[in-house]
This record gives structure tokens, C-alpha cells and sequence, in this order.
């Protein structure tokens, strides 16, 4: 048992480490010493993923969780790949709560429907705040231009 919790965490640092390659997960701030290198590693501490950035400064060495400032951050409880396997399905495949949690148990994946209808529910709140400033961007560009 303990071999495939060691392999989870493994593979969770690799897949954070993906999602911050990609883009998905913000690069973490500057550190207080002002060094900008750090690293993706296991941190036992960390409860929520398992994996924080870390200062590669020997005297710093402060750490941050991967989660911060990222939509992953609103779910701490649920790893990062069941999360974005959550997303593919809203966005990609277009699946509907039920669906989806077929879809994961299929995979061996153990979620709540709660939880899954509470990940679409924040998804669909964020686009609807996009979509509304994007609206309202274009109301004003149109305003300014009738003026000029």
C-alpha cells in the first residue's frame, strides 16, 4: 500500500510539474530573498497535492503550494489530474454530471457527484464572468467609437 501512495505522489509532482509547463498553473511569486528559481518537489506537508515550489536560494528555501492563484486552488481535497480530467470532460467531451462519474468509475476513479456538479458549478461561474466582462468591454469600444 504505502509503494502505490509513493507512486501517486510521484506521479502528482510530475503532472503538477506538466500543468506548469503548460501554463495551467501559475508560476510561483517571487521569493523574499528576490530569487525567481525554484523547483516542483514532494512536500510531506503539504495535505492538498503533495507538492509545493520550493526557492532554490540554500539560505530561502521558502515554499508555496502549486495550487495558488489557479482555478485547482478552490478544490484543495481532490488531486490535480482528477480535476483536470473533470475539465477535458466539461469542455472537451461535453459530458453531464452523471455521465462524468460513469466516466470516472470507469477509470477507477473515486469522486462524489457532489463534488464533480460543484467543479462544473465554478467552471460555469468563471465563464460566465469572462463572457460578462468581454460583453461589457465591447459595449464600451462601441460607446467610444459612436462619440469619436
Amino acid at each position: 500500500m504505502l509503494s502505490n501512495d509513493i507512486n501517486a505522489q510521484k506521479s502528482e509532482i510530475e503532472y503538477a510539474k506538466y500543468l506548469w509547463n503548460v501554463g495551467y498553473i501559475p508560476r510561483s511569486q517571487q521569493f523574499v530573498c528576490g530569487n525567481n528559481n525554484f523547483e516542483i518537489y514532494n512536500d510531506s506537508y503539504n495535505k492538498t497535492s503533495g507538492c509545493s515550489y520550493r526557492c532554490l536560494n540554500s539560505k530561502c528555501r521558502r515554499k508555496y503550494s502549486v495550487r495558488i492563484n489557479s482555478f485547482y486552488n478552490l478544490f484543495p481535497y481532490v488531486s490535480l489530474k482528477v480535476i483536470s480530467e473533470i475539465i477535458k470532460s466539461f469542455l472537451c467531451i461535453e459530458l453531464n454530471t452523471e455521465a462524468v462519474y460513469q466516466y470516472l468509475r470507469h477509470k477507477n476513479i473515486s469522486i462524489s457527484k457532489r463534488e464533480i456538479y460543484n467543479i462544473y458549478k465554478a467552471m460555469r461561474n468563471y465563464i460566465q464572468k469572462y463572457l460578462l466582462v468581454v460583453y461589457n468591454s465591447e459595449n464600451i469600444s462601441k460607446k467610444t467609437t459612436l462619440k469619436s
